[in-house]
C-alpha cells in the first residue's frame, strides 16, 4: 500500500501459489490471473504494480512468487522502474534459487532488486518452517550487493544513479 495525504493505493498479488504445502489461494481473496488448476498465468495481462518516485528513482514492489513471470517485468521495464522491492516468506533452503532468480531479474531489467525475507520459525502439524532471512540487494550488473544474515535487523545500503546509468548504457536492455 502507498499512503499519501488522504489517499491510499493498494496492489494485490495477481499470481498466487497453489501448491499443497503453500496454498496462497486459501490465504487471500485476491482476484488472480491463474487457472484454477495451476499457477500458470492466463493470456490476459496483469495489472501494473504501483510505481512511485523516491530520491529520483522510480520504485515498485511485487510479491515474491510474481518474480517468476515475465509479463510483470515487461511492464516494469517499459515504465523505467529503477528499484524493485520483493517481500518474501521463503523457507526450506530455497535461498540459493532466490538469489540466482533475483540477480538474473536485476541484470536483465537493469534495475536494483531488494529482496526482503521473513525470519523465524513457524510450526504447523509438527513441521518446522524455518524462514532463513538473508535479505539482500541484487545489483543491475547481476551481482549480489549488500546482504543480511538470518536474524532480524535493518540493512542500510547506498543505491547510486551512476551504477544504474552505466549498466543501462553498457548492456542496452533499457
Amino acid at each position: 500500500a502507498i499512503f499519501r495525504a488522504g489517499k491510499v493505493r493498494f496492489y494485490r498479488a495477481k499470481w498466487l501459489m497453489d501448491f499443497s504445502h503453500w496454498n496462497e489461494d486459501a490465504f487471500f481473496d485476491n482476484a488472480k490471473i491463474c487457472n484454477d488448476k495451476d499457477s500458470r498465468p492466463k493470456s490476459r495481462s496483469p495489472k501494473e504494480p504501483i510505481i512511485f518516485s523516491v530520491g529520483g528513482f522510480k520504485v515498485s514492489a511485487i510479491f515474491g512468487w510474481e518474480t517468476h513471470f515475465d509479463e510483470i517485468f515487461i511492464k516494469l521495464r517499459k515504465k523505467g522502474v529503477d528499484i524493485l522491492c520483493v517481500p518474501t516468506a521463503s523457507s526450506f533452503g530455497s535461498n540459493a534459487r532466490w538469489q540466482r532468480l533475483l540477480q538474473t531479474r536485476a541484470f536483465l531489467n537493469s534495475c536494483f532488486v531488494v529482496r526482503v525475507n521473513r525470519t523465524g520459525r513457524f510450526m504447523e502439524s509438527s513441521i518446522a518452517w524455518d524462514f532463513y532471512g538473508e535479505s539482500f540487494i541484487a545489483l543491475p550488473d547481476g551481482s549480489l550487493g549488500d546482504m543480511m544474515g538470518e536474524k532480524d535487523g535493518i540493512l542500510v545500503s547506498e543505491i547510486r544513479h551512476n551504477l544504474l546509468d552505466e549498466i543501462k548504457d553498457s548492456w542496452g536492455f533499457r
